[in-house]
């Protein structure tokens, strides 16, 4: 690994991955399992639910999941927005308008590595970009995995200049998304 890293930062990256591996490690104890704990619902006081109502709740829930948009329709919504503000939006993240076109008419799946240029491009913060990789059927597992550690990193900072990002993952000896997008 080079030093081309600000000492400072690579400390608190380092920090960072090992909280999320940590945190996965406790996860994967089930430690509420263990004690005999139990989620499921009893049937105590009558039936399993009681008096909670829950139809409202799950009716809304249904619909939303029946509205959504999909993943160019979504991706389209977050362009027009940030076009006001950056014409250059796509540029900094290395996408081309023919690209952006492909896959806002869905003819193309974007993998993960370019929707995480979309993100970054939109500076989307952590729960925007987990409901854009959502959108495609990925996610963002910072708990296993040094790639999306780094990139949640980044993104939960703030922080949205590619070419940094990519020194950071190619000092941890992951793929970069921008020098490839």
């Amino acid at each position: 690994m080079s030093n081309n890293l600000d000492p400072e930062l690579k400390e608190e990256l380092d920090l960072f991955i090992e909280n999320n591996v940590i945190a996965s490690r406790v996860k994967s104890l089930n430690i509420i399992k263990k004690a005999g704990v139990s989620h499921e619902p009893t049937t105590s006081f009558g039936h399993a639910f009681g008096n909670f109502d829950f139809t409202a709740d799950l009716d809304a829930r249904i619909n939303k999941v029946k509205s959504t948009q999909t993943l160019g329709e979504y991706i389209e919504e977050l362009y027009q927005k940030k076009r006001k503000d950056d014409p250059n939006v796509l540029r900094k993240a290395g996408i081309d308008r023919a690209y952006k076109y492909k896959v806002v008419n869905n003819r193309i799946h974007p993998t993960k590595s370019k929707l995480l240029c979309f993100a970054i491009a939109f500076e989307l913060d952590l729960d925007g970009t987990e409901k854009l990789l959502n959108k495609a059927g990925y996610t963002l597992t910072e708990e296993n995995n040094v790639f999306d550690s780094i990139i949640g990193y980044f993104i939960e900072k703030g922080y949205y200049f590619g070419a940094d990002i990519d020194i950071c993952l190619e000092e941890y000896g992951q793929p970069t998304i921008f020098s490839v997008a």
